[in-house]
């Protein structure tokens, strides 16, 4: 196997060489089929390469089928070479998908994420691949990576936020990647997310719509870009829209049905002139709906209007229903699996970023605000 100087390329398409000369050697027979490869270190000596450049390229040759990885044994060349469209001869091979996310790491899914991963798990299963859940916490070390990489999966799907150091530290992998309900700016990647702005600005517009000018928000938690982007669409209608006199109080929630009890109990106390209220998810808006049920004699929607967001189940077996904003859940999740299929096909293509766009969905939670609204009374 030829050595190619570090000098002839940048550093940043070097792993190609490396990958294009395997490629020739293997389909010239000099690697015959089903042969165990040198080790890393070996190879990245014969190549004049560092060891991270030589596993890029060994990872873009498992990518297109050439090469395949046995845990605990090592990397052989495949039995069947695929032919240049990238199928493979007689046979197809299997692909593995690692789905990570930090919502799984305390062993628990909330509805909205669960309706994601099941659009994920419908796509692989008619593809014909697999599906793997990885907690975030096990791709922290660089090992792990590695181990991942080199036996487990052939790409990932990241579900959710992402502190960007870790994303950065993947990324220079170089993996087939595509964030779910996410976008990064740090690096062009592959998305599919949520125009929660639009849907934000949706949400108000119907209760600007409806007459409201004394509104309050029940936020979620301030760190997660679906809260940041939503709020700034509802503020931004609240200001262009409601006439010079429409009053937005924002309180604090985390997205939680607990945040939403506490969340209407201070907008009782605090903004007793609140005719609607928008809470930045279904399960905020469940919890503000228990409290004035239980603790109030407020008619819902008649003294006040409540808003929710993301129209899960829930949403349909509140007292009253919930007007909320749709989002396709299980299409994100279909989405994200078919973009990562093209990814795996065409390596070279250009990351793109698909927007998943929101609809509003009138039930009987909001109306016109009461000319005279009720007092305010403790059960």
């Amino acid at each position: 196997m030829p050595k190619t100087s570090s000098s002839d390329a940048s550093n940043e398409f070097l792993y190609l060489q490396v990958a294009e000369q395997l490629e020739k050697d293997i389909r010239s027979g000099t690697l015959p089929l089903g042969s165990r490869l040198p080790s890393l270190d070996k190879l990245a000596k014969s190549y004049n390469m560092n060891r991270l450049t030589v596993f890029r390229a060994m990872t873009r040759l498992k990518r297109d089928g050439l090469v395949y990885a046995i845990p605990g044994q090592g990397t052989y060349v495949a039995d069947v070479l695929p032919d240049n469209s990238g199928e493979t001869n007689g046979r197809k091979r299997n692909v593995t998908i690692g789905l990570v996310s930090e919502v799984m790491i305390e062993g628990s899914v909330g509805a909205y994420h669960a309706d994601i991963i099941s659009g994920m798990q419908r796509t692989v299963a008619k593809a014909s691949m697999h599906l793997t859940l990885i907690p975030a916490a096990q791709i922290q070390r660089e090992q792990d990576m590695t181990e991942l990489l080199n036996g487990t999966v052939d790409g990932f799907i990241f579900v959710g936020p992402f502190p960007p150091r870790v994303l950065d530290r993947i990324l220079r992998y170089n993996p087939p990647v595509v964030l779910c309900d996410y976008v990064y700016d740090g690096q062009p990647i592959d998305s599919v997310c949520v125009d929660n702005r639009h849907g934000g600005e949706c949400i108000a517009r119907h209760i600007i719509g409806l007459g409201h000018r004394r509104i309050s928000v029940i936020c979620g938690d301030e760190s997660q870009p679906a809260e940041i982007q939503r709020m700034e669409g509802i503020r931004s209608v609240i200001r262009s829209e409601g006439g010079g006199d429409a009053v937005l109080h924002e309180v604090p929630g985390d997205f939680t049905r607990e945040s939403g009890a506490e969340g209407i109990r201070t907008v009782l106390k605090d903004y007793p002139d609140t005719t609607a209220v928008i809470c930045m998810n279904d399960d905020t808006a469940a919890g503000a709906l228990q409290v004035i049920h239980a603790e109030t004699e407020l008619d819902v929607p008649g003294d006040l209007s409540i808003t929710g967001f993301d129209n899960i189940n829930i949403a349909y077996s509140t007292h009253p229903p919930l007007t909320t904003m749709h989002i396709d859940r299980h299409g994100m999740g279909r989405m994200a699996v078919q973009r990562l299929i093209e990814r795996l096909e065409h390596p070279d293509t250009a990351p793109a970023t698909i927007m998943i766009q929101t609809s509003l969905v009138e039930r009987g939670s909001t109306a016109t605000p009461s000319p005279a609204p009720s007092a305010v009374t403790t059960a």
